[in-house]
């Protein structure tokens, strides 16, 4: 009897376990992401808080390109490029706030 393969399965179902995966352990790009924020938050100077900002979105863009080329599972891809359209805006918002200030 063949097995149905239904639409949570195919988003979710880790290729290479094939257990079912939706969230992770952070890895060293999300670390880094963490960490830059807090800092980011807490510092007192404005050219560390910019410097870390920025920080994190490189180190997001970097998550974000790992699971796009790395993802375990279709959700895990689609998140790495909703990700990177976010991180994208983001920049290109902090560009134009710069200029205008």
């Amino acid at each position: 009897m063949a097995t149905r393969i239904t639409s949570g399965d195919w988003w979710f179902r880790d290729r290479t376990t094939g257990g079912r995966t939706i969230g992770q352990a952070p890895n060293a790009p999300m670390w880094i992401v963490i960490v830059a924020l807090v800092v980011a938050v807490v510092a007192p100077a404005p050219l560390v808080r910019r410097i870390a900002r920025l920080t994190a979105n490189a180190a997001l863009a970097w998550w974000a390109a790992a699971e796009i080329s790395t993802g375990v599972n279709p959700w895990r891809r689609t998140l790495g490029v909703a990700v990177a359209l976010v991180d994208v805006r983001s920049l290109v918002r902090a560009r134009r706030a710069s200029r205008t200030a």
